[in-house]
Formats: structure tokens, sequence, C-alpha cells
């Protein structure tokens, strides 16, 4: 709330319904603003931001596109509204937005005052928490919208059965469409209908939605938006494929198959700077929060009886749940009871897919334990109860991050097996480790017999091995003997 007037803010709506228009480039919106769909509407009937035209968005959000969780688990319908209409600790979280009665009032209101007068109440329909909390009730006039209702016709959202129907879609424009944000789908599917319709054809095709993407985008319309079915991998920013050119070259193959993989799995169309600092950030294993002595306590006495190969994948792993799990309470010290319920929470069984399990077995032996350990403890993490093909693959790439970051901290720019030597002396739980060095020379020899893995583990694959053969040969050392 503040101290404007209905016709100030009103006013202030107006200039930035106006404002989009000066900058086509940027999408202006308002945020708490359901009558800035009905501004919008009468400043351009078919503005992209308003539901006559598909925008899901339109309108009150509340109890249709978002709730509020509060920290104890109670639901409320949006952050303003402080009914509490049910708790995901006690019934679930779909229970409480499937059958709470506010939310179906929600969906389905009996607007009173103006707003059930008004011929944008299918557009708009006013803010719901205002009314509320000015002494109302959730159906009461907003008190914030200055529009007198003229008597009108309804206007109507965009139906999801469109008027082009007979129109159909090629499996191409289909894959496109997923792509589009759910909240803008409708109306990218009327224009494009619309459009195929123009050109006096029946199907929407790939062609069709990169014109629409080109007149939308113009010349700034990335690259992959016109072959995004041809293409295997992501594309790269510049500046992502300048920051990969700095890296060490022995590393640069894993990192790029790394960020495409997961650029890949979150639907990205690129590789960006943003992406690579995430993976970066998240692979971080420095303690990051101070740590009470109890704290230390439980979780060395929670590894005491684990071998020193377990703790090396283990113990970064509990002390960055630990520091989520203090975080989640707002706490900046963690503290025993963050260590306890990681304890708790992560001790559960894994089970394996046959797939994930076969690509395991057929890795070297001096390293299938570990690779099993680790991925079971990352699933643990996750809340994952089986390991399939694809989480191995996520792990794998996860680990690699952490490799090429622990690399790039021991400053190395050529992979020899001198690494090891610079990590014993940096790395504490290395220093007078005979298991450690043990899995060093089953790793040398691995590489010098030029064994391979079968199965496509892809932790030490053929092109991997070749590349870190050919930098080893840059480095005048020889794979094949050795020397």
């Amino acid at each position: 709330m503040s101290d404007i007037s209905a016709q100030r803010y009103e006013q202030i709506l107006r200039q930035i319904v106006e404002a989009q228009d000066r900058y086509t480039d940027l999408v202006i919106r308002a945020r708490c603003a359901p009558h800035y769909k009905r501004i919008a509407y009468q400043h351009n009937p078919h503005s992209p931001l308003t539901r006559a035209e598909g925008y899901e968005g339109g309108g009150c959000l509340a109890g249709l596109h978002y709730c509020r969780i509060t920290p104890e688990g109670a639901v409320t319908a949006c952050p303003y509204i402080p009914t509490e209409l049910g708790n995901i600790k006690e019934s679930g979280f779909w229970t409480v937005w499937d059958e709470a009665p506010v939310f179906r009032q929600l969906r389905k209101p009996n607007l009173q005052g103006r707003c059930g007068e008004c011929e944008y109440r299918q557009l708009c329909g006013g803010c719901r928490a205002r009314p509320l909390a000015t002494g109302g009730n959730l159906m009461d006039s907003d008190p914030w919208c200055a529009y007198i209702p003229q008597g009108g016709a309804v206007i109507h959202p965009l139906h999801q059965q469109s008027s082009n129907r007979g129109i159909r879609w090629s499996p191409e424009a289909e894959q496109r469409l997923s792509r589009v944000p759910p909240f803008l789908r409708k109306m990218v599917k009327k224009r494009a209908e619309s459009y195929a319709r123009e050109q006096g054809g029946s199907t929407v095709t790939r062609e069709h939605m990169a014109v629409l993407a080109a007149r939308r985008f113009g010349n700034e319309v990335p690259a992959s938006h016109e072959n995004i079915n041809s293409r295997t991998a992501p594309t790269w920013t510049k500046e992502a494929e300048n920051h990969l050119a700095t890296l060490p070259p022995f590393l640069q193959a894993a990192v790029r198959q790394t960020a495409e993989d997961i650029a890949s799995e979150e639907g990205r169309l690129e590789v960006n700077m943003q992406l690579l600092h995430r993976l970066d950030e998240e692979e971080s294993q420095e303690r990051k929060l101070p740590w009470e002595p109890e704290a230390e306590q439980l979780l060395a006495k929670q590894l005491a009886n684990k071998s020193p190969q377990v703790r090396l994948f283990v113990q970064p792993s509990m002390e960055m749940a630990a520091e989520r799990e203090a975080k989640r309470r707002h706490a900046i010290v963690v503290s025993a009871q963050d260590i306890a319920s990681v304890i708790k929470t992560h001790t559960a069984g894994v089970a394996w897919t046959a797939d994930a399990l076969r690509r395991v077995e057929s890795a070297p032996d001096f390293i299938r334990a570990g690779i099993k350990k680790a991925a079971e403890w990352g699933a643990r993490k996750e809340g994952l109860k089986t390991i399939g093909s694809s989480d191995l693959t996520r792990f794998r790439n996860q680990a690699m991050m952490r490799a090429v970051r622990r690399m790039k901290g021991f400053g190395l720019q050529e992979l020899s097996f001198d690494a090891f030597e610079i990590a014993r002396k940096k790395v504490p739980r290395l220093k007078e480790n005979n298991q450690a060095e043990q899995r060093f020379s089953a790793i040398k020899k691995h590489v010098e017999d030029h064994q391979k893995p079968e199965g496509g583990l892809g932790l030490l694959d053929r092109e991997m091995l070749e590349r870190m053969k050919a930098e080893l040969k840059k480095n005048g050392s020889d794979p094949e003997t050795g020397s």
C-alpha cells in the first residue's frame, strides 16, 4: 500500500503501458496490478500482454499461477493474503492446491461491486488481496482501480481452441512451440495459426515459426532459433568461448561437454557466462559459513568409521548440505542440528537401474567403488530413490567441474603425473594417505597400459583419453611408456 490515489495509480500504469511502445526490445509490465491488463487492452486491443491475445499471466495470479508457502509450510493464495489454506507438512501441497475452497473460489470468482460489473473482469478481475486488506472480502472491488464500468460486452480471454480450427502443426513446429514459456504459449499459437492461414496453408511449419520469431526479434534473433532442430548442442556466446580458451588445453573439451550437457538438460539454447559462473560456483566445496564446535564434532563422529577415499567424496558433500540446512533456517552459523538433519536425510538406501549399474560395473576396478559411493551420495543429496543412466551422467559432469576447479586452484596448465605430487602437498586429506597413493598408482598404470574403460561411463572415454595422451606428448611425456 502507499499514499497515492487510485487516479494517480492509473496514470502511472498508463505511463508504463506507453513506455512499451518506445522500448520494443523489452517486455514491460507491472507486478500485482491486474488492471494494468485493462489499460494495455484500451491502449492496444492486440497488445501481447493481455489475456485477449493469450497471455496467461494477465489478471490476478493468486491461486491460478502461483501461491505462497511460508517457512512453516503454510499455504496462502499469495504473499499479500494472510489466510492459511492448509499446510504441506500435514496434507501435502497438491491436496491444498487442488481442494482448498479459497483456491477454487479464486479460479471461478464471483466478483462483487464494480469488478463484478466490469466488462474487463475476465482480462483483469482486480487484485484480490487489496479489498481483503481494506476490510472487505476477497471478491469485493479493488479499491485501487479508478475505472468505471461502461456496461459493454464482457471481453473474454483467448480460449485454448482458437478460431483457427483445422490448422495442423508439424512435429518441428510443435517442438519449437514447446520451448515458448507457458504463459505466452496461447498467444504464440494463435499468431502462428493465423499467419499460416494468411499464407494459404493448413499446417504450421518450422518456417512459419522462424518468420514470426524474426518479426519479433529482428536482427537480434539468436541463430539457434533458426536451426533449433538441426543442432545437436547449444551454441556458445563469444564471452563464453573466450573464457573457455583461458582454461588449460587439456580441460577445455571436458568443460565444453559438461556445460553443453547441462544447458541441454535445462532447455537452454546457448552456453553463456552466467551458466559457466553458476557451474563454477555450484561445485565450489569451500565452506562459506562458520561452524560451531559441536557441528565439527558430530561430523567427525559420523565420518570416523569411513575409509579415507570415502571421506574424500562424502565429507565435502556433507559440509555443503549442512550449510544449506543452516541457510534454510536463516542461520549464519552451522550448528549440530544441521549436521543431524543431513545425517537423518541422507542415509536412506538408493536403488540403481540395470543400465546405470552396468556402466559402473564396466569401470576400472580401482575407481568402481568410488564412483558408486559418490553417485549414491549425490542421489541421496537430491532425494532420488533410484539412480538412472542420466543421473550418472549428471554426477559425472558435477565431478568434472569439481576437478576443473581444483586443478585451476593448483595452477596447473598441463596434465601430467606430477599433478598428484602437487595435490598431495596442498590437500590435507592426501598427506600420508597410503590408500590414495595406491589408488594413484593404479590410475597411472591404467593410463600407461593404454587400457580403456568399456561401457561408455564417460569419466575416461576414448575421446578424452586421446586428448589426454596428446597433451602428455606435448609436455614431453609418452603415455605408452611413461617416459
